[in-house]
């Protein structure tokens, strides 16, 4: 905008008095520049070999587009930039690839402006050297029924998991077969490898130590800077006793929870090793490893002479503090040489299972209730030219098949699960339940040769346990005068 400006200004007040004053001064008017600076740059999508840079959208945009250069070192507009580029006007991020693995890369940016300068650069890592996941397709079913995934990996480990963020795997291996479905599901996979490389995190051993009964929810916090599997960890003590250990992720959420562990009196010279299930801990902040449930034990701690955080060689697991119930402290609690393997691990990949519905199948009666000996007959009254095959479970109890109907005759109360299925084409499947209650017969009682009753007075004869016979006198009795 060019031309004349004009400000206004109203004062308001309870009074009648009309005496406002206003002092007004330093006004700064600053043209609008040419070029925005770039701010705001973040790093997404993040592999071995590829980034996505972005930056917020600059205002002015600029005409002639935004250099950039990537590289490991050098300042920037100098020789030595791995990669180079302009990003037309109005676009506000990049997608690098080419890139190495674990390597440290900084990113510069300038808009294409005379009077503009590059940015400071902003620095990211990319991941290990993972082994890819090569195919992992999703897999389509009709009706109820399993799906088998194959997923092509190279030289990895192929690990599945229940959510994108799950911390625990539930299978390991390329080829995995699903329970009964009924619905849609997902899972995610990756592919890991160990590095080979070993380390160890937080003291080595008590120094400048004190000892004390452990109290519940103490323990340490700490930092995984790269992907581990935790291997194991010592605890010092004077007493025999047990102990439990749970690890908390960063939110809080318990991934590891061993009960029980047998602790010996080894003092300073004897750790006592805790296997930690060699669980898998993907790069965060604020892990909490904990005692949990602690009885006869007096455990080595240190109270003095403690520098946080303490960063192991490798920079993987470093302690930043104690845990104190849920409070950073000073004190280290208990847990000493917290031994890791680095592991390499892909990004998780998304597979999903999809079930589309099935042709309709309809019986004559789901619910029956009978009394045991009696026989009812179920019948296919919907659908019975959509499936071939038809299997009951159990089999115990039922005879027939889907053209005449099946007969039922169970002695005890049971649940029947009727799977229909196709054996050629889309190879569809459905499973239907019947329900029979079956009502056991009254227990009939013989009854005595004999009975003595008096005259006129009834006499109840009990043949069951819903049965009686009352009787005022018969020829049969016997009665007194």
């Amino acid at each position: 905008y060019s031309g004349v400006v004009r400000f206004a200004f109203l004062a308001k007040s309870a009074t009648t008095i009309g005496d406002f004053r206003f002092y007004i001064d330093n006004f700064v008017v600053e043209p609008i520049p040419d070029c925005a600076e770039i701010t705001g740059v973040t790093v997404s999508d993040l592999t071995k070999n590829s980034a996505k840079i972005s930056f917020t959208e600059l205002y002015p945009v600029p005409v002639n587009g935004v250099h950039y250069e990537v590289r490991t070192s050098g300042i920037p507009g100098t020789s030595g930039a791995i990669q180079t580029g302009v990003l037309a006007s109005g676009v506000n991020f990049v997608d690098l690839s080419g890139l190495l693995p674990s390597t440290n890369y900084q990113v510069y940016f300038r808009a294409a402006c005379s009077a503009t300068e590059w940015t400071s650069g902003s620095s990211f890592t990319t991941l290990c050297n993972y082994p890819d996941i090569i195919s992992a397709d999703d897999e389509t079913r009709c009706g109820t029924g399993s799906v088998t995934f194959d997923v092509a990996s190279g030289s990895g480990v192929v690990k599945w998991y229940s959510s994108e963020n799950a911390f625990t795997s539930f299978y390991t291996g390329n080829s995995y077969t699903t329970p009964l479905l009924s619905e849609d599901i997902s899972y995610w996979v990756s592919s890991e490898i160990n590095s080979g490389v070993s380390g160890s995190g937080g003291l080595a051993a008590p120094v400048n130590h004190a000892t004390g009964s452990p109290t519940n929810n103490y323990g340490l916090y700490f930092n995984v800077l790269e992907g581990i599997n935790l291997v194991s960890t010592d605890v010092y003590s004077t007493a025999a006793g047990t102990i439990g250990v749970k690890i908390l992720n960063p939110s809080g959420v318990e991934i590891l929870s061993i009960s029980n562990i047998a602790i010996t009196n080894g003092g300073l010279t004897t750790p006592n090793v805790i296997s930690l299930n060699n669980i898998y801990l993907p790069p965060g902040m604020g892990y909490r490893l904990k005692i949990v449930s602690p009885t006869g034990v007096t455990l080595y701690r240190n109270n003095s002479g403690l520098t946080y955080p303490m960063v192991d060689p490798l920079n993987a697991l470093n302690v930043t503090s104690g845990d104190y119930s849920g409070v950073t402290t000073s004190t280290y609690y208990y847990f000493y040489n917290i031994v890791y393997n680095k592991v390499c691990v892909s990004p998780r990949i998304e597979v999903q299972a999809i079930v589309t519905p099935a042709p309709v199948l309809a019986l004559s009666e789901t619910e029956f209730e009978f009394c045991e000996g009696e026989s009812v007959l179920v019948t296919v009254t919907e659908g019975a030219s959509n499936y071939d095959s038809y299997v009951w479970e159990p089999v115990i109890g039922v005879t027939g098949d889907a053209t005449t109907g099946w007969t039922f005759n169970p002695t005890v109360s049971t649940v029947y699960t009727l799977t229909a299925s196709q054996t050629t084409g889309d190879l569809c499947a459905t499973l239907k339940t019947v329900h029979f209650n079956v009502n056991p017969l009254p227990l009939i009682l013989p009854l005595d040769e004999g009975y003595q009753a008096c005259l006129d007075v009834s006499k109840e004869l009990s043949v069951g346990d819903s049965y009686s016979l009352s009787v005022i006198h018969s020829n049969s009795f016997e009665t007194a005068p």
